[in-house]
């Protein structure tokens, strides 16, 4: 972007809720030079950021650099790093892109060149290289009759309970694609009217390199009988106070009753067999009581949901190891009307 033809600067506009853009935001005096800085390109990790610049100590007329966003903001960069001769040359290296996976990168070069310009690949050293991410991709289907569908599926930093991404997928195909960044747990929702949403939660805090997932989607169709878990609902253990981690799910929850007015449900408590019974009975109502606590604080009608508890009365797997008591331990919600 080059204002009242001064030198060229690099600046950000943001995506707005209402979906138009904001004015741009110049990115600072840590990114930016006295000369031209231009070609940006921001990784799939949402931080790091390659750039081309004639401003700073380099190699040739043009160099490559990195940066890194220290902040969510714009403004706050590390400072930036010449990504060295080997890369960089004694002439033009500019418009530097780099895939998902992070292990090569591409650019521009005037150096022994066929043309004016040809287009390099070259591997990058790991001190250069951005955060690892996750590919997370798949299908939206149906559970009925298989067939692809439309749905926007919303991705949250559970810790934060702030939305970090969206995918809509295909309504031909049912594909969806999406990359998150590493070091962070996220749940997902995935909507589309007339169905029951689907969440889940990727624990991504350990991911080292670059992979990718895949996770397809089956949406039920919302018919009286039909029931749900609601898989990122998380409690203090042995006690029914619910967690912040659980608020982006239960809002979720909160919207699709707001927009099926007609729907009730039944929200349906279950431990895992340890324990003594009536113990468990006792704190599976408990917290099906404080979900429903909080769907009406948030506005729902309270006749539209009855809550019971079942203690571990009702499995989906064998007690015999930690991850099966885990996914024992789970909030369901049943549709009672629609």
């Amino acid at each position: 972007y080059k204002p009242n033809d001064k030198e060229r600067d690099i600046y950000v506009c943001e995506k707005r809720a209402d979906g138009t853009w904001s004015p741009p935001i110049h990115t600072g005096r840590i990114l930016n030079s006295p000369g031209d800085e231009y070609s940006p390109f921001l990784s799939a990790d949402n931080r790091t950021l390659y750039f081309a610049s004639n401003g700073r100590p380099g190699y040739g007329d043009v160099d490559i650099f990195m940066s890194r966003r220290l902040s969510d903001g714009w403004k706050l960069w590390s400072e930036p790093v010449n990504l060295g001769l080997g890369i960089n040359t004694v002439g033009f290296d500019a418009y530097y892109t780099i895939p998902a996976s992070g292990e090569y990168g591409y650019m521009v070069s005037n150096i022994n060149s066929h043309g004016l310009t040809d287009i390099i690949r070259f591997r990058l050293p790991e001190e250069v290289k951005p955060d690892p991410v996750i590919l997370v991709g798949g299908k939206v289907l149906n559970a009925k009759t298989q067939r692809p569908l439309e749905a926007v599926i919303r991705f949250d930093d559970l810790n934060s309970g702030r939305e970090v991404g969206e995918a809509r997928s295909d309504p031909r195909s049912g594909d969806y694609r999406i990359v998150l960044t590493s070091g962070k747990n996220y749940g997902y929702h995935a909507a589309a009217p007339g169905y029951l949403s689907v969440s889940e939660n990727l624990e991504l805090r350990d991911i080292a390199e670059y992979g990718e997932m895949r996770k397809d989607l089956l949406l039920v169709p919302i018919e009286v009988g039909e029931s749900i878990q609601l898989k990122n609902v998380f409690f203090a253990q042995s006690k029914s106070v619910l967690l912040p981690e659980s608020y982006p799910e239960l809002d979720r929850l909160v919207r699709i009753m707001k927009d099926n007015m007609t729907v009730e449900i039944q929200l349906e408590g279950h431990t895992d067999g340890r324990g003594d019974p009536k113990a468990n009975l006792e704190l599976s109502e408990q917290r099906v009581n404080a979900v429903k606590e909080y769907l009406v604080s948030k506005g729902i009608a309270e006749h539209r949901i009855v809550g019971k508890g079942f203690g571990g009365s009702r499995p989906k797997f064998a007690n015999d190891t930690e991850e099966h008591r885990r996914l024992n331990r789970r909030v369901e919600f049943k549709i009672t009307k629609k």
